[in-house]
């Protein structure tokens, strides 16, 4: 999408799911070496999700994605946030919270 940022399209995912490819992600990454990099240089990855419907803008779908990544980013980084549902306030969102691995190293 520009710079070091993303965008992973998954058809037909809902959270669970969604759950299920971010730690396969982050476990990747953290299984990864990174040749020009000292092992001590932590390597770290966030994720914003949105989950979406046909009838949503791509464009609304891929902002709210983009504020769930700050969010992330936000909450001390190597973690996701999931974006509140379209049309519902971010206070009635499902309370998914940011999730971290101590001490793994994963992707940027």
């Amino acid at each position: 999408m520009g710079g070091e940022e993303f965008c992973i399209l998954v058809p037909h995912c809902g959270p669970a799911a969604a759950r299920i490819h971010l730690d396969a992600l982050r476990g990747l990454g953290a299984q990864t070496r990174y040749t020009l990099l000292p092992p001590e240089v932590p390597v770290t990855a966030s994720f914003g999700v949105a989950l979406t419907s046909a009838d949503e803008p791509f464009e609304e779908t891929l902002h709210r994605a983009d504020m769930a990544l700050y969010e992330a980013k936000a909450a001390g980084r190597d973690g996701y946030r999931f974006a509140p549902t379209r049309g519902r306030d971010a206070a009635a969102a499902d309370p998914v919270r940011l999730r971290s691995v101590e001490g793994a190293r994963s992707m940027t």
